[in-house]
């Protein structure tokens, strides 16, 4: 495990652990940003969320500082939902006046990004190794190189949002990327997509957790279906995109905010762990806040994809009388949280 010397000073009123928890996470935020400037010049065009996530909660797990921050189980896997952003002014962790570190100084939290990242990231690699990769792809190593909770969700969820993207990619003109990765034709491409959503949904019937979920899965394959079927019917007549893209990235958006947030939301809920019982119940909180919103979520973003779709002539049938609602249970949590939750705390 990785140790930090500790700074002497002079004490100061201990603040509370939300204080803590921030000013820890800016610390391991700032050392990162620091290592990125270091080795491959400014961070904003390398650094995203899903890496920062990563390398910044690897990084407190080395220094065996966990227990001190909230972590959940998220949209792109393991995440720290109260991760400050460079605007927030928020001031880093010192030694001084606290009983739970030692803490790393931000030039020790640099050094080990710098030095000791590949013995402790799961995918064995440097940093710069990392951010010269697409944020996705890697996060699909990432993925395979640990044990992670829902993994066949995850998963297909990562190949889902992969191929749609390849396809807007393939129809956008303006765009460098002219082929699919893993497949030569748009028909090739829709039915990968519709396979990798068929599994999903079989992943998500496994599990209590996810009992409202797999009708709404149901209907995005059958729009996304509807949709791709249609417009690789008209390139193989027409030869001409037509600037179909923008309706694949509306249909990327459908997916993404109608149909995958809500099963992160619900896996957020359960695989909250936190410093204190109120941090734990405010995060929750918020994702119960999201799940009751979900429902009215999808209406929004399918009449938004109903409208764009029209715009290419084109008309799709959904069946939505029944979709049930997203809320978590509110009795037999217990039950819910021991299903496979535990993975979630292997590394």
């Amino acid at each position: 495990m990785y140790q930090a010397s500790r700074i002497g000073g002079m004490s100061s009123p201990r603040p509370n652990t939300v204080d803590i928890e921030q000013g820890l996470l800016e610390l391991f935020r700032r050392g990162l940003r620091d290592a990125v400037q270091n080795e491959v010049g400014p961070p904003e065009k390398k650094l995203d969320s899903i890496r920062t996530h990563k390398l910044v909660l690897c990084g407190i797990r080395e220094f065996d500082l966990e227990s001190q921050v909230t972590t959940q189980w998220y949209l792109d896997g393991d995440m720290l939902p109260n991760l400050p952003s460079e605007n927030d002014g928020v001031t880093i962790v010192t030694n001084a006046g606290f009983d739970e570190g030692p803490f790393p100084s931000r030039q020790e939290v640099r050094d080990y990004y710098l030095e000791d990242l590949e013995d402790s990231i799961p995918t064995e690699e440097t940093l710069s190794r990392i951010l010269e990769q697409d944020a996705f792809k890697w996060l699909k190593k990432y993925y395979s190189a640990r044990e992670i909770p829902f993994s066949e969700v995850y998963q297909t969820n990562l190949e889902i949002y992969l191929r749609l993207q390849n396809f807007q990619k393939y129809l956008n003109p303006d765009d460098q990327c002219q082929e699919l990765t893993g497949s030569t034709t748009p028909e090739n491409i829709a039915n990968e997509i519709s396979d990798a959503t068929e599994r999903m949904k079989e992943a998500l019937i496994e599990h209590a957790l996810f009992q409202s979920i797999p009708p709404y899965v149901t209907e995005f394959n059958r729009t996304a279906n509807q949709i791709l079927n249609r417009i690789s019917e008209d390139i193989k007549k027409e030869g001409d995109n037509e600037e179909y893209y923008k309706l694949v990235s509306h249909l990327s958006r459908f997916y993404y905010k109608a149909v995958w947030q809500p099963i992160a939301d619900r896996i957020g809920y359960y695989t909250v762990s936190a410093p204190s019982d109120q941090k734990e119940k405010e995060t929750r909180e918020y994702r119960t806040q999201n799940l009751q919103l979900a429902q009215g979520e999808f209406f929004d973003e399918l009449n938004q994809l109903r409208d764009k779709a029209r715009e290419f002539d084109i008309r799709f049938e959904v069946r939505t009388e029944r979709l049930p609602r997203f809320n978590p249970e509110e009795s037999g949590l217990e039950e819910v949280l021991s299903l496979d939750i535990d993975a979630a705390e292997a590394s």
